[in-house]
């Protein structure tokens, strides 16, 4: 299948020019665009997720839930549906890695999950049934890597993870209401030649949609796909429509070049762990230790230690390129007051 000339990671601006035929579904405005067309979302939905009697009706709700307090961040979701049997569903598209996605896709849920309780005595505590679609470009192992952690997984070539609350000695399912589904698309390498399921046409196109110059043949027999692909032609997009996704993508890409910046930062201080701090056990430090010197930014060693200046240099990236990019993807947490990155 013919493939259109796409846009590379590049210092200067995209254009029309640099455009191929759609637009990319990995963009905030490209996702939203396509799957905030009711009928797309629930046929995507009823592909996805295993709902007893399958969705036939939903609506979308306000994506921004605000915090506990005036000061607490808000939560944004990218789209936010309620069934008509009162299900509850989030759907996330992201596509920079992110190092603690997991932990925001349950303050996201949290959140949501805390905004159907009720007022009064009355009320039984009874919940409606949660579901949490987060559709990531990068794998789940890569996210951890600027930190130096593993994760354990049995098929790491697995590309969709199914998640809910099970008893761990018995593997039964303790809790049937909150469902969370993770797909990493880097995982997912199938040519289109090779699909074999209805819901793997569904992820080869939102992975690979804007790399197309027409709709496959095999696809043309479905209503649903025929609008998706028309909906997503750029050249029937208006001129400011053509503008915002030149935007999105833009920012998309200052976004993922300034994230690679700061990894370089992270990769050039966890390669070399040694301190020349006296007050480490054997000269090793892990700056993990509240007794360790390092930890309170007391190392004798005057700034050779490149375990005490990692939090200098974080700090310096996010005034300087990264403040914005960190926000967007949840980046690495500044460091706290008097310490260091990776302090206890």
């Amino acid at each position: 299948m013919a493939k259109a000339k796409t846009a590379k990671t590049r210092k200067k601006e995209l254009s029309i020019k640099d455009l191929g035929v759609y637009i990319s579904l990995l963009t905030d405005f490209g996702f939203k665009r396509v799957f905030g067309i009711k009928e797309v979302m629930i046929k995507f939905l009823n592909t996805a997720l295993d709902i007893e009697g399958g969705i036939t009706d939903l609506r979308y709700g306000n994506p921004e839930k605000l915090g506990f307090s005036k000061l607490e961040r808000k939560a944004v979701y990218d789209l936010y549906c309620i069934t008509g049997n009162d299900e509850h569903i989030i759907v996330e598209i992201q596509y920079i890695s992110q190092i603690y996605f997991k932990d925001r896709t349950l303050l996201y849920v949290a959140r949501l999950i805390n905004e159907q309780s009720v007022t009064g005595k009355d009320w039984n505590f009874r919940l409606p049934k949660v579901y949490s679609v987060n559709i990531l470009n990068f794998s789940l192992e890569e996210a951890l890597q600027p930190l130096g952690l593993k994760m354990k997984r049995a098929d790491e070539n697995k590309f969709v993870s199914h998640v809910q609350l099970i008893d761990r000695d018995t593997g039964e399912l303790f809790y049937d209401k909150l469902s969370l589904l993770y797909i990493e698309l880097e995982k997912f390498t199938k040519d289109f030649c090779d699909l074999k399921s209805f819901f793997e046409q569904w992820i080869f196109i939102i992975k690979h949609l804007h790399e197309l110059n027409d709709m496959p043949e095999r696809l043309r027999n479905d209503e649903v796909f025929e609008r998706i692909f028309e909906m997503a032609k750029i050249a029937r997009m208006t001129k400011q429509e053509v503008t915002n996704y030149l935007k999105d993508l833009n920012n998309m890409n200052i976004v993922r070049n300034e994230i690679r910046g700061l990894r370089n930062i992270i990769s050039e201080v966890s390669a070399e762990r040694q301190c020349f701090c006296n007050h480490c056990a054997k000269g090793q430090c892990t700056c993990s230790r509240k007794k360790c010197p390092c930890a309170k930014r007391q190392c004798p060693a005057k700034g050779k230690c490149k375990n005490c200046r990692i939090g200098t240099k974080i700090e310096e990236f996010r005034v300087n390129k990264g403040q914005n990019a960190l926000l967007l993807t949840g980046g690495l947490p500044a460091p706290r007051q008097n310490q260091s990155f990776g302090s206890a």
